[in-house]
C-alpha cells in the first residue's frame, strides 16, 4: 500500500529544504572556495530547480563546466540562462551520449587547462550544503594513505538519517561510490582511462570505482560531506510490517540496469567477487520490491530479462591498459609520466 511522505523519505525532504535554506541565507557555514577543483556537471532535460542547485555548487570550486547532452528545446532557455547568469561554460552535445561520455567531455575540457588537482562531477539533481567542499577535503586531509586515494564522494546514507545518527569517523574506505558529488584527482585518468561510454548510465560509476580499486587505488566516502541526491521517482511504501522506498524506474532503465550489471559483474567477478555477491543480494531485494509495488511489473520484468540476456551475450571490452606511473617522493603522490599534474 502507498502511504504519504514519512520516514526516510521525509528526511531526504528535510534534508533538501535545508540545504536550499542554507544556500540562500548568510550564516557561518558560508562557502569557501577551493581553486584546485573543476566541477563537471551533466545534464538532460533540468527541472527548475537546477539553477539553485549550480549555485549553491560554483562558490566552492575554481570552474563549473556544463555539459548538456541535447536537452529539449523547452529545458535549453533554463540552461542558457543559469549559465549565462553564473558565468558558467557549458558545451552543448549534439546528441545525448549518455552520462560517461557527458562526463568525459568535461573531464577533457578541465585536464586540457593543467591547473586543477581536483575534478569533481556531479548531476543536475544534487544541491550541495555550503561546506561540501570542504567536507571533503577535510575528510582527506585525514586520511592517513592519501597517496592511494583515488577518490573520494558524499554521505548519501546520512542524507536520509537523523542527525543524531551522524557518524562520528571523517572518512572510511568504501568499494564503490555515486559519481554525483565525488572528486577524483586528475592524474588518475592518466592511469586508469576514463568513464566507460559503452555504459551510457547505469553502472558507469560503479565500474570506475572497481577499475581504481583494480589498479591498487582506494575509494573514500567522505562521512560529513551529505548530499542531498534523488533516486528515480521515489515513493514510499508499507508491505505488512515493513517500510521501504522504491525508485519507480521505467522499463528501459530496467533493461538498461540490467544489462550493465551483468557487464560489470562479469568483468569483476574474479577481481572482486564478494562485491559481486553483495550487489546480486541488493539487486534481489530490488526486483521484490518491485514485484510488490510498482506498476507496470510484467513490462518491467521483461526489461529487465532482456537486459540481463543481452548482458550476458555482450563482448567484454579489454581493460584499459595503465600508464606507467611515477612516484613523487615529496608529495607522496602518483603520476603519469609526461606534464606534470598535481594529484
Amino acid at each position: 500500500m502507498k502511504v504519504g511522505l514519512s520516514g526516510s523519505e521525509a528526511r531526504y525532504q528535510d534534508q533538501v529544504n535545508i540545504a536550499r535554506t542554507e544556500s540562500q541565507l548568510e550564516s557561518p557555514r558560508r562557502a569557501r572556495t577551493h581553486p584546485d577543483v573543476c566541477a563537471v556537471m551533466v545534464t538532460y532535460n533540468p527541472e527548475p530547480s537546477f539553477e539553485q542547485n549550480v549555485r549553491a555548487l560554483l562558490p566552492q570550486v575554481g570552474k563549473l563546466i556544463i555539459v548538456d547532452n541535447l536537452s529539449t528545446s523547452a529545458a535549453h532557455p533554463l540552461i542558457a540562462k543559469t549559465a549565462s547568469a553564473c558565468d558558467v561554460e557549458v558545451i552543448w552535445n549534439k546528441q545525448n551520449l549518455g552520462v560517461g561520455a557527458g562526463l568525459n567531455t568535461g573531464i577533457e575540457r578541465a585536464l586540457s587547462s593543467g591547473q586543477y588537482s581536483w575534478i569533481a562531477t556531479f548531476d543536475q539533481d544534487s544541491l550541495v550544503p555550503p561546506d561540501y567542499v570542504a567536507a571533503i577535503l577535510e575528510a582527506y586531509a585525514a586520511c592517513p594513505f592519501q597517496d592511494k586515494v583515488a577518490m573520494i564522494g558524499a554521505n548519501y546514507k546520512l542524507a536520509m538519517r537523523e542527525q543524531a545518527n551522524a557518524p562520528i569517523s571523517v572518512f572510511r574506505e568504501v568499494k564503490t561510490l555515486m559519481t554525483s558529488g565525488s572528486f577524483l584527482k586528475t592524474f588518475v585518468f592518466g592511469v586508469c582511462g576514463q568513464f566507460d561510454e559503452s555504459l551510457f548510465m547505469d553502472y558507469v560509476d560503479h565500474e570506475f570505482c572497481l577499475r581504481l580499486r583494480l589498479h591498487g587505488f582506494k575509494v573514500v566516502q567522505a562521512s560529513q560531506a551529505v548530499l542531498a541526491h534523488r533516486l528515480g521517482s521515489p515513493t514510499s511504501h508499507r508491505f505488512l510490517w515493513k517500510r521501504f522506498m522504491v525508485t519507480n524506474y521505467s522499463p528501459s532503465r530496467r533493461y538498461s540496469n540490467a544489462r550493465n550489471r551483468l557487464i560489470v559483474y562479469r568483468r569483476y567477478l574474479s577481481s572482486d567477487p564478494l562485491w559481486v555477491l553483495h550487489d546480486i543480494f541488493k539487486w534481489f531485494r530490488q526486483t521484490t520490491k518491485l514485484v510488490l509495488v510498482e506498476q507496470n511489473r510484467i513490462e518491467k520484468l521483461g526489461s529487465l530479462a532482456r537486459g540481463c540476456w543481452d548482458g550476458m551475450r555482450e563482448p567484454l571490452a579489454a581493460q584499459p591498459a595503465p600508464t606507467v606511473a611515477l612516484r613523487d617522493g615529496a608529495a607522496g603522490e602518483r603520476r603519469e609520466q609526461g606534464p606534470e599534474v598535481d594529484g
